[in-house]
C-alpha cells in the first residue's frame, strides 16, 4: 500500500508540475517529464497490482462485505412486514446489535435498517401506519379471493384481471392493482391464463336421443291423420363472446362448452304442418306473461 501512496503522490506531483509549465508557456520545462522519472515506481506498482496475493487480499475483503457495512439483500425484494419492522425498531431500543446484525436477523441489507430507523425517528406514527396498511391490503386480499372462489364455484368465466378489479370496485369500493389480482389467481387459486378451446354442445345424449325417437312416432302418427301441427319456441339472437383466452384451473383443460352471449334479442316463433310461420321479437325477458301474450294472438 505504501508504493501505491508514493506512486499517487509521484504522479499528483507531476501533474502539478506540468500545469504550471503550460501557464507559464515555458514548453521547454516539459522536458522534466522523462519515463525514467516514474518507470521504476511505475514498474514495482505494476508488480503490486498483477501479484496474486493482491487478488486473494482483495477478494477476501469482498468476501467480508466491506468490513460489514453490507449483508446479502433479500432476494425476493419484498418490502419488510410490519413484524419485521418492529423487531427492527425493538433491537435498535435494545442498544446491543449492530445495524449488520440487525439486517442479518430480518434479511435485509443495512440501508434498509438505517431508513426505517430514521423514519420511525421523523414519525412516531410509522409502525401504526405500517399495520394499518397492512390490515387494509389483508382485507382487499380475502375480498378478491373470495370473489375468485366464488366464481370458480359457480363455473363463471374470469376473462382477466380486470373484470375482477371492475367487480371489486362496484361491490366493495376497493380497487387492487392487477398485479396483486394475478398473483392470487396464480398463486391462492392455482389457475393459469391460456387459450380456450371450445366444445360443441353436447345433445347426442342417450336422453336426448330417447326423447327425439318418441317425438318422431308421435308425429309421424299426427302427420298421417292429417292433423295441424303447429310447434312454438322461444329463441333469442346476440353477438357471441369470440375472446380465446380466460384464466382457468392449472393443470386441467381449459374449455366452454359454447360462446357466451351479450345484449339478446328475444324471439318467440311458431310454424305449422303446413308451412305457415309466426314470430314475434322482444327485447324483454320471455317470462310468463310474454309467453301467454304470443299464444293469445296465435290464437287468434
Amino acid at each position: 500500500m505504501d508504493i501505491a501512496r508514493d506512486v499517487s503522490t509521484t504522479l499528483r506531483r507531476i501533474h502539478q508540475r506540468v500545469t504550471d509549465a503550460r501557464n507559464a508557456e515555458r514548453p521547454g520545462e516539459l522536458s522534466i517529464i522523462a519515463p525514467a522519472d516514474i518507470s521504476p515506481l511505475m514498474h514495482q506498482f505494476l508488480a503490486f497490482i498483477n501479484d496474486p496475493a493482491t487478488h486473494e487480499r482483495v477478494a477476501a475483503n469482498q468476501d467480508d462485505s466491506r468490513l460489514g457495512n453490507t449483508v446479502i439483500k433479500n432476494k425476493s425484494r419484498r418490502p419488510l412486514t410490519p413484524q419485521q419492522v418492529a423487531k427492527v425498531l425493538r433491537m435498535s431500543e435494545e442498544g446491543t446489535h449492530f445495524q449488520r446484525e440487525i439486517a442479518e436477523e430480518v434479511g435485509a441489507c443495512v440501508d434498509t435498517v438505517r431508513r426505517i430507523r430514521q423514519r420511525a425517528r421523523v414519525d412516531p406514527q410509522y409502525l401504526q401506519q405500517l399495520r394499518d396498511a397492512d390490515q387494509a391490503k389483508q382485507r382487499l386480499v380475502y375480498q378478491a379471493v373470495e370473489l375468485i372462489e366464488t366464481k370458480k364455484a359457480g363455473g363463471v368465466p374470469i376473462w382477466n384481471a380486470t373484470q375482477l378489479q371492475d367487480e371489486l370496485f362496484a361491490t366493495h369500493g376497493v380497487k387492487p392493482s392487477i398485479s396483486l389480482l394475478c398473483s392470487l389467481l396464480k398463486n391462492e387459486a392455482g389457475m393459469s391464463y391460456k387459450k380456450v378451446r371450445r366444445l360443441s354442445v353436447q345433445t347426442n345424449t342417450n336422453r336426448c336421443l330417447v326423447l327425439r325417437s318418441l317425438y318422431a312416432a308421435r308425429m309421424i302418427y299426427y302427420l298421417i291423420e292429417d292433423y295441424r301441427v303447429i310447434n312454438v319456441d322461444e329463441s333469442w339472437l346476440s353477438t357471441a363472446d369470440c375472446r380465446h383466452y380466460k384464466w382457468g384451473a392449472r393443470g386441467k383443460a381449459n374449455t366452454l362448452s359454447m360462446p357466451l352471449l351479450t345484449s339478446k334479442v328475444n324471439i318467440v316463433g311458431a310454424m305449422d304442418t303446413l308451412g305457415n310461420s309466426y314470430l314475434s321479437m322482444t327485447q324483454a325477458n320471455v317470462d310468463t306473461e310474454v309467453f301467454l301474450s304470443f299464444m293469445i294472438k296465435l290464437v287468434a
